[in-house]
């Protein structure tokens, strides 16, 4: 009984912290929270806008250029074959993926495929990877890698990386700019750019697993700045290295670090 009433007492105060931790949030930053869930909900029906539920079609995020980013992951967890693509054929024939030819492998001097694209992106897809995976093993679908439940897994984890790093970034806003400037500024970079095709639609592209890592390199910068410990300098090290190994001009994120704090002679000074 004793052990009933406690539960019920803790609970209780559970939540009430998070009625309290919501209310604190919509009430002192509101506009920016609502833009934020507004832009969500739009990412959200576009993506399902662009499936099978509305044209009949099959969902098919990873081809093309995307398929090149993704093919790491179903060549070495599931046909462990990244050098001679053996299982190539019959899944092109089954999905149409390449583009029609195979460009984005080549064959080198010693007959092994060598991958046009880095990994990076295959890395930031591959928890989803495996959950498509997942289901497809308990489900009547191909677990081939390539059929409905891997597109689905994939196109949503590129929704879910995506609305984190908005909420992320508005975070980070607020720490310089009012609620309303915030919100504002939110609703014209996503709404208003070609982030919604890449987030939305061509979610395989490297472009959707990008721009969660420049939020999170703006936040572990600013963490630095504040308190230059080793687990910052290793965050940032790892984000910027994930983000050149998905596409390799992304390396220029070097300079947000280095740069950051050195607006004017007397900033440069201190911070070297």
């Amino acid at each position: 009984m004793k052990y009933k009433i406690q539960t019920k007492i803790s609970l209780k105060n559970l939540n009430s912290n998070i009625s309290r931790f919501i209310t604190f949030v919509c009430m002192n930053k509101k506009l920016s929270f609502i833009a934020a869930v507004i832009i969500s909900i739009v990412f959200i029906q576009y993506r399902f806008a662009y499936t099978d539920m509305q044209n009949g079609k099959p969902l098919k995020v990873t081809t093309w250029d995307a398929f090149g980013y993704y093919m790491y992951l179903p060549g070495t967890f599931i046909y462990n074959d990244m050098t001679q693509l053996k299982w190539l054929d019959e899944i092109e024939k089954k999905y149409q993926l390449t583009g029609g030819k195979l460009y984005q492998a080549n064959i080198h001097t010693n007959g092994n495929y060598v991958c046009k694209y880095l990994g990076g992106v295959a890395v930031m897809q591959a928890p989803f990877f495996f959950i498509g995976h997942g289901i497809a093993k308990i489900s009547n679908y191909k677990a081939d890698g390539f059929s409905a439940p891997y597109q689905y897994s994939v196109a949503c984890g590129a929704i879910i990386y995506f609305i984190l790093a908005l909420f992320l970034l508005r975070n980070i806003l607020l720490r310089y700019y009012d609620d309303k400037t915030t919100a504002i500024t939110l609703l014209l970079f996503t709404l208003a750019s070609n982030l919604i095709q890449y987030i939305s639609i061509d979610s395989a592209q490297s472009h959707a697993f990008i721009f969660p890592l420049y939020v999170l390199l703006i936040h572990f910068t600013i963490k630095w700045h504040e308190s230059p410990k080793i687990r910052w300098a290793t965050l940032i090290g790892f984000t910027i290295g994930l983000a050149t190994i998905s596409r390799p001009t992304e390396a220029i994120m070097i300079f947000i670090p280095l740069l950051w704090g050195t607006q004017n002679k007397e900033a440069k000074q201190e911070k070297w």
